[in-house]
């Protein structure tokens, strides 16, 4: 099933993110680096097999350029999250604090942003 849902980084981001739920969202459960690294090899060796490549073993780097590119498509998630909010409390007839969640949101991306897109994964 997680492949399944989590099939681009846009989606792994998104997978990361919902780590840290949706009611109470507690940021302190996004993945850190090592698990990722982990979960993204497994992914990789899984993803390969499902294509007939039984002996593909990811290199290091493959796992580093994937783990740089889910965690900074994670901030196109908090800004895509934090302006749906933010449409929703102006027209959403639902009984529900979007303009809290887009602030969650805004401010997750804030907090991460320079982390983020400092990563590299050059060899």
């Amino acid at each position: 099933f997680v492949s399944l849902l989590c099939s681009m980084p846009t989606s792994w981001s998104l997978c990361y993110v919902l780590h840290a739920g949706t009611d109470e969202v507690d940021y302190s459960l996004y993945p850190n680096k090592e698990y990722q690294l982990a979960w993204l090899k497994l992914y990789l060796e899984e993803s390969a097999r499902c294509k007939g490549q039984l002996d593909v073993v990811p290199t290091a780097g493959e796992v580093e350029r994937l783990y740089v590119e889910v965690n900074q498509f994670a901030l196109a998630s908090h800004m895509f999250w934090a302006i749906w909010a933010i449409i929703q409390a102006a027209y959403s007839e639902i009984n529900f604090d979007y303009m809290g969640y887009a602030h969650v949101r805004f401010d997750e991306y804030l907090r991460r942003r320079d982390e983020f897109l400092a990563l590299s994964s050059s060899p």
